[in-house]
């Protein structure tokens, strides 16, 4: 969408200047972002820590039988969120520029655990990787939304998640970094 077709014909003139040049700014600092490896990783530490700060309330809201126990898809989500915007952090880290016209790549903008690891050239083992793509699901829609996109959604893929566990957790919390140490 144009932002010019959003101001009144009568005005466009005068504002054009300044809206253009607000444009510019804002895609220069959008790049500096993106492209910034720390920028990534500050984002998925905050994330990490979110996740592990619900970890524990929903932990103690199963030992008092209350209603934090409710909380395990949030943090599966939140855990998941935190590895993925890590792995593009450290795409970023190890390619260097990432955005193209002012967009990010296709592999930014969707939740493919595999393509991340595989662009930022990270091997786990089988049962590290069988975890991260649980919490993919998580991540795409069952830490937020009572369904997915469509019925047609994987359903073998979905009992699977069913078994994500929060003794997973310190897994997750491995698998996270040793992510962050490849920063070096």
């Amino acid at each position: 969408m144009d932002p010019m077709s959003i101001i009144p014909s009568s005005m466009r003139a005068a504002v054009a200047p300044r809206l253009r040049s607000g444009i510019a700014k804002w895609r220069e600092i959008f790049s500096a972002e993106a492209d910034a490896p720390e920028a990534w990783r500050n984002v998925a530490k905050v994330l990490f820590d979110a996740a592990g700060i619900l970890s524990r309330e929903c932990l103690l809201g199963n030992t008092q039988g209350d209603s934090r126990a409710c909380l395990v898809s949030p943090v599966n989500m939140l855990f998941g969120m935190a590895i993925e915007t890590l792995l593009k952090g450290l795409v970023v880290h190890r390619k260097g520029k990432i955005v193209c016209k002012g967009k990010l790549p296709h592999s930014f903008t969707h939740h493919n655990i595999e393509r991340l690891l595989r662009e930022a050239e990270v091997q786990l083992k089988e049962n590290d990787l069988l975890l991260l793509r649980k919490l993919e699901v998580y991540v795409k829609w069952l830490g937020k939304y009572p369904v997915p996109k469509t019925a047609m959604e994987n359903p073998s893929r979905m009992m699977a998640c069913a078994t994500m566990i929060p003794q997973e957790w310190d897994r997750a919390s491995r698998i996270f970094w040793h992510i962050n140490s490849m920063y070096t």
